[in-house]
């Protein structure tokens, strides 16, 4: 027996509606690093000195060297900054 697809999207919404709420008001799981942070932060000051060579040196004798663009290292030297910007320690 086929069920109207009207009443098909009406149970099909129910149904995802239920699972969102379900999972909104579930418990939260929240991954807590063992690490130490202090460590973690150098690592990223030296990838940030790293990143920084590698965007001034991907060109050699005027041509830029191959597979490497000024503008990855770059997006790369950013996006780490900015990871330690916001770390808490």
């Amino acid at each position: 027996m086929s069920v109207p697809y009207s009443e098909r999207m009406k149970i099909y919404n129910e149904q995802k509606k239920s699972a969102t709420e379900k999972a909104m008001n579930s418990e939260k799981i929240h991954y807590k690093s063992t690490s130490d942070p202090e460590r973690f932060k150098e690592f990223l000051e030296k990838r940030l000195e790293l990143w920084d060579s590698l965007k001034s040196n991907v060109i050699e004798n005027g041509r830029l060297k191959k597979g490497f663009t000024n503008r990855y290292h770059e997006k790369m030297y950013d996006k780490t900054n900015e990871i330690i910007q916001n770390l808490p320690c």
